[in-house]
């Protein structure tokens, strides 16, 4: 009986084959690609024909058509859609991407920097495209769309006036899916010298090759924005500065005075060039460890930002990463004026909203301090979300009236 229903799904399977690989999935593990998400993992697979990381046709059990993806048998998430129910395959990449740039063409950002594709989120997983005036820079985070760098570099020549494209992979999930880091220009012409952006009225230098990240935090925009409202004639602190970005918008909304602080040495060196750039005063600039700093200072603020790195990469650094959080908040708190404001923020993935809630509630309790939700995270438009996919939700930022 399981020999005929196995020679019959061969069967079946060869009737659907064309082009590409082709992918069956369980019996009503199509209901959450209909509704937008993704990903399908392991368990929701029947069976899969073709070349691992290649593209494939994606069918439900009874062989509807559902679109175009791409599978790593190496990967517990198996299946990754491209597009939403897409049916052709031919200019596939382009179409998705330009469809991105035009959805962005609407949100009137005030910046020449900016995210064009956010994986997942855009119909494209795997791949991160962020623009810096005329130079874009992609991370390309799984082997399906590590094999598909090719066509997306060319979908990116004919999709916008640019003039660099820079490649930086290096996030974890690479390893996660078999791939080693992966850093260059992916264009002939090169963009070596740090690239001016602004947003709003603030102008700041991006080093794309050497910088963190892409070369900036653009997903922490709007909140930079939001901030300015708060600071004029107040001491603000911005701990875990890198470039600056938090710093130079209160300075420009004139704030009496700003400390920075960063552990990295050429991150403080890109902040006094900014500050330079923008022709400000008032702006001191610390290297230190922020716990160090926290320790060691009886200064007290109007402001505090808490911007830190992830102290949460995976799951297994859950204890570690709640007691740094904790701890980090704490000393925090300790250096806000009595009606003075406290913005915090987590880029953990691996940190939920709830948990976040309850490190910042332990962290008040332990310094005896009331404090008082005044505002959770503002979006930055250009990073659009797709609703149907939850996992794609890792910055968590506060704001406390303490």
């Amino acid at each position: 009986m399981a020999h005929e229903l196995s020679t019959k799904s061969t069967l079946m399977d060869a009737s659907l084959a064309g082009p590409l690989g082709v992918v069956v999935l369980k019996e009503g593990r199509e209901k959450t690609l209909k509704l937008g998400h993704p990903w399908i993992f392991s368990k929701g697979i029947e069976r899969f024909s073709g070349v691992n990381g290649q593209l494939v046709e994606v069918f439900s059990y009874k062989r509807e058509h559902l679109g175009i993806g791409y599978v790593n048998t190496k990967s517990n998430i198996r299946l990754r859609m491209l597009g939403f129910l897409e049916t052709q395959r031919e200019n596939l990449l382009e179409r998705l991407i330009k469809n991105s740039i035009k959805k962005r063409e609407n949100l009137q950002i005030n910046s020449n920097a900016l995210r064009l594709v956010n994986g997942e989120n855009d119909g494209l997983c795997g791949l991160i495209v962020d623009l810096y005036d005329r130079t874009a820079v992609v991370q390309f985070g799984t082997l399906g769309m590590e094999l598909l760098k090719d066509e997306v570099v060319q979908a990116l020549k004919n999709s916008l006036d640019i003039k660099a494209i820079y490649e930086k992979s290096t996030s974890i999930s690479r390893k996660e899916e078999g791939l080693l880091p992966q850093k260059g220009w992916l264009t002939e012409e090169k963009s070596e010298q740090p690239i001016e952006i602004f947003e709003h009225d603030v102008r700041f230098l991006v080093d794309v090759v050497h910088g963190q990240k892409t070369g900036f935090f653009l997903d922490q925009r709007e909140m930079r924005f939001y901030l300015r409202s708060y600071v004029k004639d107040k001491k603000v602190l911005n701990l875990c500065a890198y470039s600056g970005g938090f710093s130079l918008h209160a300075l420009k909304a004139k704030a009496l005075k700003v400390v920075s602080v960063d552990i990295s040495g050429e991150a403080c060196r890109q902040m006094q060039e900014n500050t330079d750039l923008n022709g400000l005063e008032n702006h001191e600039i610390i290297e230190s460890d922020v716990f160090s700093f926290l320790q060691n200072t009886t200064e007290m603020f109007d402001v505090v930002i808490v911007d830190p790195p992830a102290f949460i990469k995976s799951k297994k650094d859950t204890s570690k990463g709640v007691r740094a959080y904790r701890e980090l908040n704490r000393m925090a708190l300790r250096r806000v004026q009595p009606g003075g404001v406290l913005m915090t923020s987590s880029c953990s993935y691996n940190l939920e909203e709830s948990l976040f809630d309850t490190i910042l509630l332990e962290a008040s309790l332990m310094e005896k301090r009331e404090v008082k939700l005044v505002q959770r995270h503002l979006m930055a438009p250009d990073h659009l979300k797709n609703i149907a996919f939850r996992e794609g939700e890792y910055l968590k930022t506060v704001v406390l009236l303490c």
